[in-house]
């Protein structure tokens, strides 16, 4: 959850209570229920029920759902049902506040499994690759052997040959013949000694070889995981939450932008130069920056407002040395509040700008709005 969904409080009236654990034969029939009452919901309360369906449902669709985020799956189907009986009874309220916690409990979810996926794949990848390797130092090892093996074949027929040759020299009675016989023997049997040599030699670097290369992936995927680690921390301590999409930063409120302005407030520096020096820690990291604005003015007003103050943070990132090719800019409108417009206080925090992280080598979980940096 993000700091302006932890501000978001329950309605009094509730469907039922959060821990509940709901059938989900229940959130079935709640969503058949809505559906009759859909003629008296407006179009916000809608897409807010219909998004935390479609949310919750391709959760339970995972199949690592239940491995990685049985907790957040209950809680999304629990608060889908309270959801369900908001629609039914006409609290538009409660719909917009279950709506949104199944969204955000099934979107805690869909991290988990992703986060369990590409665990799973890490490993296997590293797996693989790691066989691959002592494979190839296996069959290089196995040719040393080989070589060596017959190097020695070599000098054992060269001996034998030199014994056939001493016998034709002794029959013929020709000393002279015999010592050059013998001389050439010798040569050709140091020869295959030198050779046997050279190949256990080439046998034991094979091996050292491969250790080594064993040893420097198994220190790589280490660094790797605590680079990756400790960029989730600092994040953590810049009040950075897990989603879905990797981890988000939120930056809302009065010290961010003044109402209908994309010009940044001072109070605005400081945390964008704790991101500025994150970046520079890590400089593989990539941002995507979104905008949103409330829902006063009109949809073409507020997509370019919105699109306006996520260019500005993107820019104050720019002037803190941060690479405008790890930056990009989307506008969203009043798309996706995370609070009412019916009170100042919720428009105050629908009027907000998001950072997403990608992890340490520059990838994102997934891409959002079909935009995603390369």
């Amino acid at each position: 959850m993000t700091q302006a969904s932890a501000a978001l409080k329950p309605p009094r009236r509730r469907a039922a209570a959060p821990g509940w654990s709901v059938p989900k034969w229940a959130v079935l029939g709640a969503a058949l229920v809505a559906l009759s009452a859909c003629a008296t919901m407006s179009t916000q309360e809608k897409s807010a029920y219909a998004q935390a369906q479609q949310q919750v449902h391709r959760l339970e669709a995972e199949p690592l759902a239940n491995q990685a985020a049985g907790k957040p799956l209950q809680q999304a189907r629990d608060a889908l049902a309270n959801a369900g009986q908001a629609v039914k009874h006409g609290h538009a309220q409660d719909v917009m506040y279950w709506s949104y916690m199944a969204t955000r409990r099934a979107q805690i979810g869909e991290a988990r499994v992703s986060e369990l996926r590409t665990r799973n794949q890490v490993a296997d990848a590293t797996a693989e690759r790691a066989r691959m390797q002592l494979d190839y130092q296996r069959q290089r090892t196995e040719l040393a052997q080989t070589q060596a093996q017959q190097a020695q074949e070599r000098a054992q027929n060269a001996e034998q040959a030199l014994q056939q040759q001493k016998q034709q020299a002794q029959a013929q009675q020709t000393q002279q013949q015999l010592a050059q016989i013998r001389q050439q023997a010798q040569q050709q049997v140091q020869q295959a000694q030198q050779q046997a040599q050279q190949a256990q030699q080439q046998a034991q670097q094979s091996r050292q070889q491969a250790q080594q290369a064993e040893q420097q992936q198994r220190l790589a995927a280490q660094q790797a995981a605590n680079q990756q680690q400790a960029a989730k921390q600092q994040l953590e301590a810049l009040k950075a939450k897990q989603t879905s999409q990797g981890m988000v930063l939120t930056l809302s409120g009065s010290p961010l932008f003044a109402t209908g302005s994309d010009t940044l407030e001072p109070g605005a520096v400081h945390s964008l130069q704790n991101v500025a020096d994150l970046m520079q820690q890590h400089p593989m990291m990539k941002i995507r920056v979104e905008g949103f604005t409330d829902s006063r003015g009109s949809d073409r007003y507020n997509d370019a407002l919105s699109m306006r103050r996520a260019q500005a943070v993107a820019n104050a990132l720019k002037s803190d040395g941060v690479d405008p090719s790890r930056l990009v800019a989307i506008g969203h409108g009043e798309s996706l509040p995370v609070a009412s417009n019916n009170s100042a206080a919720g428009r105050q925090q629908n009027r907000r700008v998001e950072l997403l992280f990608s992890d340490t080598q520059g990838r994102f979980a997934s891409a959002q709005s079909g935009q995603q940096l390369r």
